[in-house]
């Protein structure tokens, strides 16, 4: 296997959710939050991440990964990265592999792409049906790729049926290749080969026993008979695992590489295979240690890359951090930004750059609410075998409001202002689905009337002619400008209060009032009050 084939084979590590224990938990924490937001506002504008040339895919993938172990699913970037990530083409199978994996649990229907990865499968392989894979379609195996593809196919809990019998040969090819110090390579090593390309190399043995643990646990199979010899899958784990922590590969700072030069993938994704099988050794730690201080402490990248920034971050432990706005940005991370945790801004982090494509990678607006004012509109469908279903697949809709799955309806009285983001699929009757990207945006009223209760509204004209007798009435004013014709024809006394602010907490300036303005009954006072 080449040098080339090996560097690209680093980014395409399966990243497994482990339990942090060196480096202190604040650390983690803010390491965590700097991540991510340097992921945040380096996302483009079709909702994907670039970094090295043809990586892509497997970064975008991974990018969505750390964001659903931060418990980040929903939102703007969320959104998007889910919906470039589902109409994305790729040509290779660590690509396919990554996005299946990353896809999982999002509600979109990943049934072709697994069928397409099936049909990928080696067709050199001395076991007849045996779910191996290469670098690309039906080329020669290799473990790394084989890996990540398995991984795929368990993450989804897609099954076909044969399905066990193909896992168990590609479990005897996997067994029957561990080379004697417990070690994987990239691929098979042919007879006669150089000695250099019998060596066994960290990516493909981490992977491998990730993968052979991921199965142990889902199937609870112990062993595999292969050619008449029982082989423990437990004992092929700890081999490799011993391989990994072995001087040959762990340096004195921490890290893990070859030749005593410690190497960010190598150190992030044997630190998950320690993890996975719940290792002990002291080398977790100090990996954890080495992983956390190599990230970028002015713009909290690691290496400036969004593949590998996500791959640090898909390593530290499954979180669901806070977001008290629900717009899909964590209250840490937009400390850091600097927008307001309490209002659903993330729309304004989304780059303009032309690349998004309404309903697809970006939200389609649906509507522009008001806050406290009811609202019903009705999602459309086409084509297909009616009677539809829709429902919400990620994201959230304004507290307050709903979706009827059997109409299609929004409705309701939201009770909050902000940008709400979701992703929807409407399915026909045979059960064929498409999901769309939309939005909901939720604005402050501009008046709000405060007297025997509170009450919200959209235009001066109605806030008045709610106004029953009795004590006089305070009608709040957002600053800005109104423009409407005013009829106050009424025995009420109402004072209007304008230039406040959108939270009506303080005043901002004056509020300007465009247009006519009728007094026949009734006292009006003014306050902060132009009226042209």
């Amino acid at each position: 296997m080449g040098m080339a084939r090996s560097l690209v084979t680093a980014f395409l590590v399966g990243a497994m959710a482990i339990e942090a224990s060196g480096a202190g938990q604040a650390q983690i924490d803010a390491a965590r939050n700097k991540g991510l937001k340097w992921l945040l506002v380096q996302q483009r504008g079709d909702g994907s991440w670039r970094g090295s040339a043809g990586l892509e895919v497997t970064a975008t993938s991974l990018v969505l990964e750390a964001f659903k172990n931060a418990g980040m699913r929903q939102g703007y970037h969320y959104g998007a990265a889910v919906a470039w990530l589902e109409n994305s083409e790729v040509a290779s199978v660590d690509s396919l592999a990554r996005k299946i994996s990353a896809l999982s649990g999002t509600g979109v229907d990943l049934k072709a792409d697994l069928d397409r990865l099936l049909s990928w499968q080696s067709v050199s392989f001395p076991y007849p049906n045996g779910s191996v894979w290469g670098a690309y379609d039906k080329f020669e195996m290799s473990f790394p790729d084989t890996a990540l593809a398995l991984k795929a196919l368990r993450v989804s809990h897609y099954s076909y049926p044969t399905q066990d019998q193909e896992l168990s040969a590609a479990l005897c090819m996997i067994l029957t290749s561990q080379r004697p110090d417990g070690s994987w390579g990239y691929g098979l090593v042919p007879a006669g080969s150089p000695v250099h390309t019998q060596a066994g190399a960290i990516f493909p043995t981490a992977l491998t026993a990730m993968e052979i643990q991921g199965i142990i646990t889902k199937k609870g199979w112990s062993s595999m008979t292969c050619n008449s010899i029982s082989y423990p899958l437990a004992t092929a784990v700890t081999k490799g695992i011993s391989w990994l922590l072995s001087d040959t590969n762990k340096n004195s700072d921490g890290g893990f590489g070859a030749n005593g030069v410690s190497d960010l993938l190598d150190t992030a994704v044997t630190y998950q295979a320690l993890t996975a099988v719940n290792s002990s050794d002291p080398a977790r730690d100090a990996a954890l240690d080495y992983l956390v201080a190599a990230q970028d402490q002015t713009n909290g990248s690691w290496r400036n890359d969004p593949l590998q920034t996500a791959l640090v971050l898909t390593s530290f432990t499954p979180a669901n951090l806070v977001d008290l706005d629900q717009d899909g940005i964590p209250d840490g991370v937009e400390s850091i930004l600097g927008t307001n945790p309490s209002v659903a801004d993330s729309r304004g982090l989304i780059k303009g750059d032309g690349l998004g494509v309404s309903g697809v990678t970006s939200p389609a607006l649906l509507v522009s609410a008001t806050m406290n004012r009811f609202f019903s509109i009705n999602l459309t469908a086409s084509g297909g075998t009616p009677p539809y279903t829709w429902g919400l697949v990620s994201g959230s809709l304004p507290p307050g409001v709903g979706l009827t799955g059997t109409t299609g309806t929004i409705s309701g009285s939201p009770e909050s202002v902000g940008t709400y983001p979701f992703l929807y699929s409407v399915t026909d009757h045979t059960g064929i689905g498409v999901i769309s990207n939309a939005r909901i945006d939720v604005a402050m009223p501009p008046v709000k009337t405060t007297g025997t209760e509170t009450r919200y509204f959209g235009t001066l004209q109605s806030a008045y002619d709610s106004v029953e007798a009795g004590p006089p009435v305070i009608a709040h004013i957002v600053s800005g400008t109104l423009t409407e014709e005013l009829i106050f024809d009424r025995g009420v006394a109402i004072l209007l209060s304008g230039g406040l602010d959108e939270s009506f907490s303080s005043r901002t300036g004056e509020t300007v009032i465009q247009g006519s303005l009728t007094i026949r009954d009734g006292e009006v006072t003014a306050d902060s009050i132009t009226i042209n």
